[in-house]
C-alpha cells in the first residue's frame, strides 16, 4: 500500500533513529502511518488529475465533465446520481454501467471537440453529414459577396471630406448645364 513506508524514518538523523530503536520504534510506526496517508493523498491527486480528461476519467466523472461543456445527459441520470454516484464514485458496477450508458465517453469527447472547433467550416460539414447521413460541403459566402464598409465606422478618425462650399465658382460644375 505504501510506496516507501520507511522513507520518512530514513530522513531522520541517526541519533533519533537509535533512540527510537531503543524505545521500541514508536516514532517509526507513527511515520509509517503518516507515509500511508501521504500516499493516499498523492493517489487522490493523481486520480483527480486523470479525471480532468475525458479519455482517462472514471465513469462517474463523465457526466460532470459533459455538464461543463454543455453536454446534456439522457433522461434518468438524475435518478442514478441520487442513488450514490455523487458520493465519490458508484457503489456497485451496475450503477457504473448505467452511468456509462447515460453519458457515453465518446459523446462527451465529441462534445468537447465540437466546442473547441465551434463555428469552423469543417465542424459544420461534419455535423450536417452526421445529422443528414449524406456528404455535406460548407462554403463561406461572405468572401464571395460584395459589401460596403459602414460610414459610421470612420466618422471623426482624422479623415477629411471635401468642403464643397469653399470651392471656387469655376471649379464647381452643374450637372444639368454641361459646363462651368
Amino acid at each position: 500500500m505504501s510506496r516507501e513506508p520507511d522513507g520518512l524514518a530514513e530522513l531522520l538523523p541517526q541519533w533519533h533513529r537509535l533512540r527510537d530503536a531503543e524505545a521500541g520504534e514508536p516514532l517509526r510506526a507513527l511515520l509509517a502511518v503518516l507515509a500511508e496517508q501521504v500516499d493516499r493523498v498523492r493517489d487522490g491527486v493523481e486520480q483527480s488529475y486523470d479525471d480532468w480528461f475525458v479519455e482517462t476519467a472514471t465513469a462517474w466523472v463523465l457526466p460532470y465533465l459533459g455538464d461543463l461543456v454543455g453536454y446534456r445527459p439522457l433522461p434518468g441520470y438524475e435518478r442514478v446520481r441520487a442513488t450514490g454516484l455523487r458520493d465519490g464514485g458508484p457503489p456497485d458496477t451496475s450503477l457504473a454501467r448505467l452511468a456509462e450508458a447515460l453519458a457515453p465517453r465518446r459523446d462527451v469527447a465529441a462534445t468537447v471537440a465540437h466546442r473547441l472547433r465551434k463555428g469552423t467550416l469543417a465542424l459544420l460539414e461534419e455535423l450536417s453529414a452526421s445529422v443528414a447521413g449524406w456528404p455535406a460541403r460548407a462554403v463561406e459566402l461572405s468572401r464571395l459577396t460584395a459589401h460596403q464598409q459602414p460610414v459610421k465606422l470612420y466618422g471623426g478618425t482624422g479623415g477629411a471630406a471635401a468642403d464643397l462650399r469653399r470651392l471656387s465658382r469655376g471649379a464647381r460644375r452643374s450637372p444639368g448645364r454641361g459646363g462651368a
